[in-house]
């Protein structure tokens, strides 16, 4: 069996006589030979060495789909040790698989000049997958992303793509490739960890010059909120004073909305007036979490080229409970829109121009009192079928 000089070194736990791997985190070494070399350990989930596991040496910047480099591979042994010799100077990426427990590490960044490198142990652990969301307005219809110094990689088609199997842990990057288009080459995300068994989705924000984290105060001294609410429609008000309208397009299309996680999220643009510099939009965020001031999620703005995206009926989702929303913001005598997609629009009656004001939440409808309303059609066959005599509150 190999041993790692003092670098990586297995502990013997006389109550159960098992080897227990551990990382004394030295990198690097030398030697008196000419020839680089990396050593390395493999363990499982529960810190036991990982034997007779498939390990793969690739160079750190390798392209699965176009690189012909050579690939090398060794099994390690019942240690969990590996071994990879007569390599040349630079720097490598390490992928190790295990087949019979559909597991996966990866160690990224080893650095090989002559002599002994010591790469740190990788644990196995159950992969996960990457989601790439090219933004409408830019990036790539077509093409393929992956993961470099590994075998991961997917086709994007239609501005989406998908990677399966990723180990867990650190990735570094995540690169985008369109062999028809090189010029559209490019990083997409970097330095993040994918958790084992979930989903990172990663949104292609590169196109837009602006960006600006918008935090949620639920403290006492904000909207008081003491516990979490998911899948909240949450009102943006911009005005001359906190955003410069010059930066964006003159109907608001370029604006979009992400998580910390880069999880896009569903907006609605209820106004955008550029000239009167005021706007009100409704983000559907995934949490909003109670007693706390330091949760945001980060809008963007600044694509000439990005096309617009609002869509009432993602944010207030009929299978959420919304049957009917009308903000009323149209002209005094227009039709009053359902943002749902039960499209209740309804159709105004005894209204006139001069019932469109400045409302709480943009503009509003002011009703006489007594002639004037708004019939929405098609309601009786629906949640919204009240009874007639029935008292009730909107």
């Amino acid at each position: 069996m190999r041993r790692y000089l003092g670098t990586l070194l297995c502990f013997v736990v006389t109550v159960s006589s098992h080897f227990f791997c551990t990382n004394l985190n030295v990198a690097g070494g030398s030697s008196s030979t000419d020839n680089g070399r990396i050593l390395g350990m493999i363990c499982q989930e529960d810190g036991m060495p990982a034997s007779q596991t498939i390990v793969a040496l690739r160079p750190a910047d390798f392209d699965p789909r176009q690189d012909t480099t050579t690939v090398y591979f060794d099994t390690t042994d019942e240690a969990g040790d590996y071994e990879f010799t007569g390599l040349a100077r630079g720097m490598y990426s390490i992928e190790a698989i295990a087949w019979d427990h559909k597991t996966r590490g990866l160690v990224n960044s080893i650095r090989v000049d002559t002599g002994a490198a010591y790469a740190p142990v990788a644990a196995l652990s159950r992969p996960g997958a990457i989601k790439f969301i090219s933004q409408n307005g830019f990036g790539p219809a077509i093409g393929y992303i992956y993961v470099p110094g590994t075998s991961r990689h997917g086709d994007v088609r239609s501005g989406v793509g998908f990677i399966d199997s990723v180990p867990a842990g650190f990735i570094s990057v995540v690169n985008y490739v369109n062999p028809a288009d090189p010029a559209s080459n490019r990083i997409v995300k970097r330095g993040f960890t994918l958790t084992a068994g979930d989903t990172r989705i990663i949104a292609d924000y590169s196109a837009w010059k602006y960006s600006k984290r918008l935090f949620l105060n639920t403290t006492i001294s904000g909207a008081d909120v003491s516990g979490g609410v998911t899948g909240f429609p949450v009102l943006v008000r911009f005005s001359g004073d906190n955003f410069d309208f010059t930066q964006a397009q003159e109907d608001g299309c370029d604006l979009r909305f992400k998580t910390t996680d880069d999880s896009p999220l569903a907006y609605e643009i209820e106004r955008w007036d550029g000239a009167a510099q005021r706007a009100e939009i409704w983000v559907k965020v995934d949490t909003v979490y109670g007693n706390d001031s330091s949760h945001f999620f980060t809008m963007y703005w600044g694509n000439p080229s990005a096309m617009a995206e609002s869509n009432g009926r993602a944010v207030f989702d009929t299978a959420a409970g919304f049957q009917g929303v009308w903000h009323l913001s149209g002209e005094g005598t227009g039709t009053a829109y359902d943002a749902t997609a039960n499209g209740y629009h309804g159709t105004s009656y005894n209204m006139t121009a001069a019932s469109a004001v400045e409302g709480a939440v943009g503009i509003a409808r002011v009703f006489n009192g007594s002639s004037s309303y708004i019939s929405m059609a098609n309601t009786a066959s629906g949640k919204l079928n009240f009874k007639e005599d029935g008292i009730y509150s909107m």
